[in-house]
């Protein structure tokens, strides 16, 4: 096994690596685009919102770009599930009471909330490989034009 799984580079980068300790920090330039990436106009509101936010924190990390577009639409996509299936288990239990053809009763795991933990899996992996953990907030130092008045861009600064 090698080990932990290496950072993007950006990620390096804003936590201040290359500063750190020079010698150790690689420095070929990998190519990424400087076009922004394009919101997918299927987005619900859930996945609009969750675009602005990551465009917003990337933004400020230097690290926006159309070379990111798939996972950024996914970790979007990712977020809108998780918000539609932990509304659906509110509503419905985490449980749920059947009644069989006999008259027994038999409790069973709602498969809204199978698929919540599996979106939530999903947001957490997703939410490392970008460096939104909290254990990657204290590293990463935003650009100064942060917007004062954004409580989460200032809950990751």
């Amino acid at each position: 096994m090698r080990g932990r799984k290496p950072k993007a580079r950006e990620v390096q980068i804003v936590e201040g690596r290359d500063k750190k300790n020079p010698q150790r920090f690689r420095n070929e330039v990998p190519e990424t685009s400087n076009e922004e990436p394009i919101m997918p106009i299927y987005f619900d509101a859930t996945a609009q919102e969750a675009w602005q936010t990551i465009k917003a924190v990337f933004t400020m990390s230097g690290m926006w770009s159309s070379s990111y577009q798939v996972p950024i639409e996914l970790y979007c996509e990712t977020y809108s599930n998780y918000r539609r299936s932990l509304e659906l288990v509110r509503i419905s239990g985490q449980a749920l009471r059947i009644e069989n053809d006999d008259g027994t009763v038999t409790i069973k795991r709602n498969p809204y909330s199978v698929e919540l933990h599996r979106y939530k899996e999903e947001l957490i992996k997703l939410s490392i490989e970008f460096g939104l953990t909290p254990s990657s907030r204290s590293r990463i130092a935003l650009q100064k034009d942060m917007d004062d008045k954004d409580d989460f861009l200032q809950l990751l600064a």
